[in-house]
């Protein structure tokens, strides 16, 4: 990067910062939406108010704020899991990660002693999954796999993050 992308970083930055108070004040959207007008395509509209308008977080409308705001974030999420390796078919290996509120050491290990305790064993053996399969993100660490998995835990599902090939396996 040179200094001048550098100084126009910084000045967009500093411009955001200071626009805060009129995005709190003036921020507020209206979503365009695309849409079938039917019976209960409108109903589901009235129902969900925020989709007449939007008021996004005003302290937040510089990407590279929100960034360095999520990667600060990061450094404090502090949660465990159980790993579970599936072979697939033709011999590549993916991951099951599930989700725990037990103040462990993450097991990243194919114990055979682990399985019989499983994850999450206060619930009921027919207790509803929850699975999120990783897109960009790559596995349970990142903040849009994490939130909804601790979420649905706390809701009485047992949560699951699928691990693509290549992306946190060990």
């Amino acid at each position: 990067e040179t200094w001048f992308e550098l100084a126009c970083m910084t000045c967009q930055c500093l411009g955001d910062i200071l626009l805060i108070p009129y995005y709190y004040l003036c921020g507020e959207e209206k979503p365009s939406l695309r849409y079938i007008s039917n019976e209960v395509n409108d109903r589901i509209l009235a129902r969900c108010p925020s989709l007449s308008s939007f008021h996004p977080t005003c302290w937040l409308q510089n990407p590279f704020i929100a960034w360095s705001v999520m990667l600060f974030r990061e450094q404090f999420w502090s949660y465990t899991y159980k790993r579970e390796f599936l072979t697939a078919p033709d011999g590549g290996k993916v991951a099951l990660d599930w989700f725990s509120e037990e103040e462990e050491e993450e097991n990243h290990d194919d114990d055979d002693d682990d399985e019989k305790k499983g994850p999450q064993p206060d619930l009921p053996e027919d207790a509803p999954i929850m699975l999120i399969v990783s897109t960009l993100a790559g596995g349970p660490m990142s903040y849009p796999n994490c939130k909804p998995l601790s979420f649905f835990a706390q809701k009485g599902y047992r949560s699951v993050c699928y691990v693509k090939r290549g992306c946190g396996i060990q």
